[in-house]
């Protein structure tokens, strides 16, 4: 992956990267226990449909052809072991 853009910078989506000619939004995700959910579970159904919204609106203002193929993403990370687990999920669905 190519990072595009980090947390600020990218509005209200944590990482904008790109893989091959394919965008990448992805929502960062962090748990140091399991008590309330692991980090991939952690990701309501209204937080997605923002991110959706953050996604069309990052495509339509950076102009990016139709032709290019993006990606809902979350990218899980424990820090309850002794050493982070991380996962990624490419495509997430609303």
């Amino acid at each position: 992956y190519e990072v595009i853009l980090l947390g600020k910078k990218a509005g209200e989506i944590d990482i904008v990267a790109s893989l091959k000619k394919d965008l990448y939004f992805v929502e960062v995700k962090t748990r140091e226990g399991a008590r309330f959910g692991s980090s991939l579970e952690s990701l309501p159904v209204v937080r997605q449909k923002r991110l959706a919204r953050m996604a069309e609106w990052y495509l339509k203002t950076h102009r990016v052809s139709p032709e290019i193929s993006h990606h809902l993403s979350l990218l899980g990370i424990e820090l309850s072991h002794a050493e982070p687990e991380i996962e990624l999920i490419q495509d997430i669905t609303i």
